[in-house]
């Protein structure tokens, strides 16, 4: 975990195999709502295009979803998600 600035804009990413989807706060942080689904043929342009997004709003912060299972333990995509970030 890392500390975000108290106040702006953050981007929310929620990746899956084959898209990435992204929402976006507003600048009070009280409401997230859906920007864009990006399709990741490959995943260079769909990286290129989501900081096009955080840019383009001004965003401070990039908040990623990890994928657990329901119990709470990591599946397989866990890694694959923290490979992506890192």
């Amino acid at each position: 975990l890392f500390d975000l600035p108290g106040k702006g804009v953050l981007v929310g990413l929620d990746p899956g195999t084959k898209t990435l989807g992204v929402a976006a706060t507003d600048l009070s942080r009280i409401l997230a709502s859906p920007v864009e689904t990006i399709a990741k043929v490959k995943l260079a342009p769909a990286l290129e295009r989501l900081f096009a997004i955080y840019d383009a709003r001004g965003a401070v912060g990039l908040v990623v979803g990890l994928p657990l299972n329901t119990d709470g333990t990591q599946g397989p995509r866990v890694q694959s998600v923290r490979t992506l970030v890192s």
